[in-house]
Formats: structure tokens, C-alpha cells, sequence
């Protein structure tokens, strides 16, 4: 069996993955437990759908952690350009948490 791929014709965001925690018919399914057999590759996309979960709701650290976890299981799919544009967008995410805001003491105007 073949580990399901990513399709370029897809957008990045959550929807590209699905909804963790469900099938494709909606049922629920345990995201936290290992299924017996999965591949590391299986695993990784799985973590890729929760980042980008993760990223459209704003939680960019989450997102990141998620992405650097796939990564270290599958690194030739961080290769992909919608995981490059997670990763992108989890990082314009966190620039105004990281630069420094105008106009409060020690700034110049």
C-alpha cells in the first residue's frame, strides 16, 4: 500500500488534509495513538494536516512545532510547496510578536 501524497492542484490550508481526528465520512477516529503499521510518511502528513489546522487558526508556534515534527519524519516532504507556504505563513505569523513596536519609550520617532 502506498502512503497517501499531496496534489499540487490542492490550496494550502486545512482543507487540503481534512479535519484531524475524522474520516473522510466524518467519523471520529483517536489522532493521539500511533496506528499499528503507519509509516513515518503517514505520520507526517498527518502532522501536516494538524499544522495547518493550527495555522489557520492563528497558532503559528503550534504550526511550526507540528511542521519541524513532520519534517523530521519525512524530510522530502517538507519539500512541498503548500508545506513551504504553511511554514511562510507561520513565520509572518510570529513577526509582529517578534519585532519591536514603535512609539514606546527608548524609540525614536
Amino acid at each position: 500500500m502506498q502512503p497517501p501524497s499531496f496534489s499540487p492542484d490542492h490550496a494550502c490550508s486545512s482543507s487540503t488534509w481534512g479535519t484531524p481526528g475524522t474520516t473522510g465520512s466524518g467519523r471520529r477516529i483517536r489522532t493521539r495513538r500511533r496506528r499499528t503499521g503507519e509509516t513515518p510518511e503517514e505520520r507526517a502528513i498527518a502532522l501536516r494536516a494538524i499544522a495547518a489546522h493550527a495555522c489557520d487558526a492563528g497558532q503559528w508556534e503550534s504550526c511550526l512545532r507540528r511542521l519541524d515534527r513532520a519534517r523530521a519524519l519525512d524530510p522530502d516532504g517538507d519539500r512541498d510547496p503548500r508545506v513551504q507556504e504553511l511554514r511562510a505563513r507561520a513565520d509572518n505569523g510570529l513577526l509582529p510578536a517578534l519585532t519591536p513596536s514603535t512609539g514606546g519609550p527608548g524609540h525614536e520617532p
